[in-house]
């Protein structure tokens, strides 16, 4: 109440705080709430325009190195550029605990990243310095759904937040053609890791934790000897299609394989793999949109081979336009709305609700 009391009459600024294994990113901008603007409203296309000239937006990027500096850092930027921010929004790798009845709400848990394991996040960046032990447990679990100054909050993983942000761009367009539906959709980041956001019913997707299903095992490609790259489970969709594993596979560093040409087999090898993760998304969840963003995804010629690995895969199992029809397969498996704006816009967009929350 007190949130929306404050839009009264003036534009409302945002945090959105994207977190990755190579990259943290923060920007700060702010939207006329009174006038209906939302983050969501922006198109990739003019993203950088919307964001940055005409909200004013700032932005940086930090280096991951330990969880101590990087966090650290981005919070002197914060108490600089974004001090006086309505509401925040916070995505980053996982694997996270999303509960905020558990006292580690706002922690980074059993990640692969070296050193990122069991960091509490939340507490690095808001956290009230020097706090005594008593104060420290009563900003614990729910008490988090807000920073100590009482500032609207918001914590997901770095695909549900996209999943939330691309299921409104699903919605939106189906709307535009006058179709109901648009309540279930995956969003899959493949980068240095692979991870899997889910929204079904309109909401993302938490349960015991929340998908993990970038670490699902598919069929082996035929002839395949390489034994994967994931430190828990080897050869994983993860092992076999993180930028890391590619380069392995390649012997290149990670940085060359976008000098790679098209031809190379090395991306029949990630269409393979992908398409298995899309074929079982698509048997156990039924979504009406797969959506595939991260750095691997720039290599443009993937789209088309892992659509068609797809419908080899299902063998006319599912006779539905979204498989059968070449037009509708376009419009079913997908690049991102937002580009590669979509991570950083979809921390934005979860303080946008966590405003819209209050």
């Amino acid at each position: 109440a007190d949130a929306r009391a404050r839009a009264m009459g003036r534009r409302m600024k945002l945090l959105g705080i994207e977190g990755g294994g190579t990259t943290w990113i923060a920007r700060a901008i702010e939207i006329d709430v009174e006038g209906g603007a939302s983050v969501s409203s922006a198109s990739s296309a003019r993203a950088e325009e919307h964001f940055n000239k005409r909200d004013g937006g700032r932005e940086q990027r930090f280096e991951t190195t330990t969880p101590e500096e990087t966090l650290r850092t981005i919070r002197e930027w914060i108490e600089i550029n974004a001090w006086d921010a309505d509401a925040i929004g916070v995505a980053t790798f996982g694997p996270l605990e999303l509960n905020p009845d558990k006292d580690k709400y706002g922690y980074i848990t059993t990640t692969p990243k070296a050193g990122w394991q069991d960091v509490d996040v939340l507490g690095g960046l808001f956290g009230k310095k020097d706090a005594t032990e008593e104060e420290e447990r009563a900003w614990r679990g729910r008490a988090r759904l807000q920073t100590i100054d009482q500032v609207p909050l918001a914590f997901e993983t770095d695909v549900n937040a996209p999943a939330m942000l691309e299921h409104r761009a699903l919605k939106h367009e189906l709307k535009h053609v006058h179709l109901v539906g648009g309540e279930s959709c995956c969003y899959v980041t493949v980068g240095t890791g692979v991870g899997v956001g889910v929204v079904c019913n309109g909401l993302p997707v938490h349960g015991m934790l929340h998908p993990e299903a970038g670490h699902m095992f598919v069929k082996m490609r035929a002839g395949e000897t390489f034994a994967g790259t994931c430190p828990f489970h080897g050869n994983c969709v993860e092992g076999m299609v993180g930028s890391g594993a590619l380069a392995k596979r390649r012997g290149v560093s990670a940085a060359e394989l976008a000098s790679l040409p098209d031809d190379d087999d090395i991306w029949e090898h990630t269409a393979h793999y992908l398409a298995g993760m899309c074929v079982n998304l698509i048997l156990t969840l039924a979504p009406e949109r797969i959506v595939l963003g991260g750095g691997v995804m720039q290599r443009e010629c993937l789209f088309s081979k892992i659509r068609a690995n797809v419908r080899d895969i299902l063998q006319g199992y599912l006779a539905v336009d979204q498989i059968m029809d070449d037009a509708y397969l376009r419009h079913f498996i997908v690049p991102p709305a937002w580009g590669y704006q979509t991570g950083l816009t979809s921390a934005l967009y979860l303080a946008e609700r966590a405003l819209q929350r209050e």
